[in-house]
């Protein structure tokens, strides 16, 4: 019989993934090609270790209500190297100002949950009667309805707890502005409490009752960092099926058969999984299908920037068992949140030093120095270091941050519909509105899942 030939464009956690799962789905049945254009496999996961500082350039933990990633993990005999945040850190700050102000115990995105310490806390007597007003708003009807962030949060807690708290909550994870980003796309599970119970006060209380949780146990890395997650993939997949700097310059049709062109010459294939970015894909695939190129074309995508900083213990000022905080978003170079690291993870780094993890927002080119002195001024501004940082390390992530704004459910379906009409072609990753790393494994192998029933489909007819 002869065997399968699949392209994967992309060699980040998409990629990795699919190629993985179809090697342990098909086995010798299936010839495995992995295509990545730069040096290095991954994408945004990046791990790198400096003496005794562990730094994570991007993400750095799991979230563990969506399994597929632990799933993984556990298939790849990783689950002993996954470790919870430290419990004790979990308080939030929100910057305001020259300061920054905690978020009260139990608040969640947008939602008080510990009424007790809502009260107590810094936000004006006129939003915390808005809040408590919250479970007499009518919920919305309709069951497709999608709307803005903001508009979410201003009909159900009012425009103070927008401003001061999910507001900067929400852009600083998406690295976007709330009065575009969809509610669908970003935090569907609000949409979804409000339909079930009415009220997300409510329902957040109900959903604590049936499992209570935190914010340690919500979330896992690595021991040794997310890096653990990539060698573990690549240790089961065979060297010669990956080629880095292997930029695919086109992708053709030509007889019933998927023609790949890259600067490393031609393949051809029955199936190629596009795991790149959409504009990377529209590109590819400009002349075979303009109409998916276009829908493509109209994801927008933010950049970010990390810049981990290593200070003298004894030159910082940092909130006992805090996790981090989140600003307001502003114009040009701007400091949207920082992670405490030496509290979220305390054995990452010497105990005498602190590590902190702050993250920008731009765009434009800039110097590593430019954005690490942006990084330090800006927690300098607040209060929270003097003196200058023993050490500086900076990440710079073009384009990364998938912006999905009210509007892409259906630009989705026109999508899909395309992809549809072009029988071996598959798309996974942001492309079809994968958000953080156990989305796009379980896309990826959905993707596997495809291929295997259109491969029995085929043998079936034949």
């Amino acid at each position: 019989m002869k065997k399968m030939r699949l392209a994967i464009i992309g060699g980040g956690i998409s990629g990795l993934t699919a190629a993985y799962d179809a090697i342990r789905t098909f086995g010798t049945d299936c010839q495995v090609s992995v295509f990545e254009a730069s040096g290095s496999l991954g994408g945004v996961i990046k791990t790198v270790q400096k003496g005794t500082h562990l730094i994570e350039g991007g993400p750095d933990t799991l979230l563990v209500r969506k399994p597929a990633a632990v799933t993984l993990c556990r298939e790849l005999g990783l689950e002993d190297q996954l470790v919870g945040l430290d419990p004790r850190s979990q308080r939030l700050f929100v910057a305001r100002a020259n300061n920054i102000d905690e978020m009260p115990a139990g608040f969640f995105m947008m939602s008080p949950g510990n009424w007790p310490a809502f009260y107590r806390s810094q936000f004006s007597w006129a939003a915390k009667w808005r809040a408590q007003r919250e479970r007499l708003i009518p919920r919305r009807s309709g069951a497709s309805h999608d709307e803005t962030v903001a508009s979410f949060v201003r009909r159900r807690f009012g425009e103070e707890i927008l401003r001061r708290a999910a507001g900067p909550i929400m852009g600083g994870l998406y690295l976007g502005d709330p009065e575009y980003l969809s509610l669908r796309h970003t935090m569907p599970q609000f949409l979804d409490i409000e339909s079930r119970y009415g009220s997300v006060t409510t329902g957040l209380t109900e959903l604590r009752r049936e499992r209570p949780s935190n914010a340690a146990s919500a979330f896992q890395g690595f021991k040794s960092g997310m890096r653990s997650l990539i060698d573990g993939l690549l240790a089961k997949i065979p060297a010669h099926v990956i080629s880095t700097q292997a930029k695919v310059t086109s992708v053709l049709i030509e007889q019933g058969a998927w023609r790949i062109g890259s600067n490393q010459g031609f393949t051809t294939v029955d199936h190629v999984i596009m795991a790149c970015p959409s504009y990377v894909t529209a590109d590819l695939l400009r002349h075979i299908d303009g109409p998916l190129s276009t829908y493509l074309d109209q994801l927008e995508y933010a950049s970010c920037t990390t810049v981990t900083q290593l200070y003298p213990r004894a030159n910082t000022r940092i909130p006992e068992r805090s996790f981090g905080f989140f600003a307001p978003r502003q114009d040009g170079l701007s400091l949207v949140a920082a992670n405490f690291m030496s509290h979220k993870f305390p054995d990452r780094c010497q105990r005498d030093l602190f590590s902190i993890r702050s993250f920008l927002s731009h765009s434009g080119p800039h110097k590593d120095s430019e954005l690490a002195r942006s990084a330090h001024d800006g927690l300098s501004r607040l209060g929270l270091v003097s003196g200058k940082p023993i050490d500086s390390v900076v990440f710079k992530f073009d384009r990364a941050m998938p912006q999905f704004e009210v509007g892409f459910s259906g630009r989705l379906v026109q999508i899909n519909r395309e992809v549809a009409r072009l029988p071996g072609l598959y798309l996974t990753g942001s492309s079809v509105g994968c958000v953080g790393i156990p989305d796009c494994v379980a896309r990826a192998r959905s993707v596997i899942s495809q291929i295997r029933e259109r491969q029995g489909s085929l043998h079936e007819a034949s």
